[in-house]
């Protein structure tokens, strides 16, 4: 069967986030999605924490939409981010002695799905080895939030396309990285499970049995696209990234003068960015 999800979604369960549970899952069943595949940050998460975010998951779900626990594991000093999809219990990343791989394992011994989020942001992906790329299950190409709602990041696109030249077995993700209601972006990774259950779901995504759906583009899980389609990403979200950072140096400056942004330009930079 055929399964809208939206992966990478944070609710008030992370520190960065006050959109509650209930309200991302009223917006997915809006949409049409059936089911959302959460990651929490566990920076500030403790075991119990969890436990009541895995409850409330569950109560959230039904027949219709599958709500999956998850988290988002910040390592490095918080430069390096592994989303672990559909695990069930805390797991800390804070301990000197954690390093890359065993945050992987950890993940996979929870029945989790490891993959590691916006390779190019803070350039998280030059502060990993090749080693340790061989333990994930792929990696996000298009992420919202830290690059755009239009098209995917052509450099880590790129990155995919290298690691599968060389033989690796890994996918290309999409995550919404969505935080705030107002800030929403169906963008869709369809799904084709046997069953719609969290393991199903899990397993299809562990194949590469998905394609990314955007407004005007989609991808295969194998982030397969020919060279021109490649470059076009490459420059778009390049200019993209490039005009978000300058309006928001902008927008902190004008701030330390006083300055507030007016709310029709801050809606209009939401609809773009």
């Amino acid at each position: 069967m055929t399964i809208d999800c939206l992966l990478h979604v944070h609710s008030s369960f992370s520190y960065d986030s006050r959109t509650d549970l209930a309200d991302i899952a009223a917006t997915a069943r809006r949409h049409g999605f059936g089911c959302v595949l959460m990651s929490e940050h566990n920076n500030r998460m403790d075991d119990q924490q969890m436990a009541a975010f895995v409850r409330r998951c569950e109560d959230l779900s039904d027949d219709r939409l599958l709500i999956v626990p998850g988290l988002e594991l910040a390592f490095d000093s918080n430069r390096v981010h592994l989303l672990a999809y559909g695990i069930r219990q805390f797991i800390a990343s804070a301990d000197p002695q954690c390093t890359f791989q065993s945050l992987v394992q950890s993940v996979r011994e929870a029945g989790g799905l490891a993959v590691l989020a916006h390779p190019s942001h803070r350039q998280a992906i030059d502060r990993i080895t090749a080693a340790d790329l061989q333990e994930l299950s792929g990696i996000e190409v298009w992420n919202v939030k830290n690059g755009n709602r239009f098209c995917p990041t052509g450099c880590d696109l790129r990155l995919l396309q290298q690691l599968r030249a060389r033989g690796e077995s890994m996918f290309g993700f999409a995550g919404v990285d969505w935080h705030h209601l107002n800030s929403f972006e169906p963008l869709a990774t369809r799904v084709e499970a046997a069953t719609r259950t969290p393991q199903s779901i899990l397993q299809a995504l562990r194949d590469g049995r998905f394609t990314v759906r955007g407004r005007f583009v989609s991808l295969d899980a194998t982030g397969e696209t020919g060279a021109a389609r490649l470059a076009v990403y490459t420059h778009a979200s390049g200019a993209l990234l490039r005009t978000r950072q300058a309006a928001y140096r902008w927008q902190r400056t004008l701030e330390q003068r006083g300055v507030r942004t007016p709310r029709v330009l801050a809606a209009l930079a939401r609809r773009v960015f």
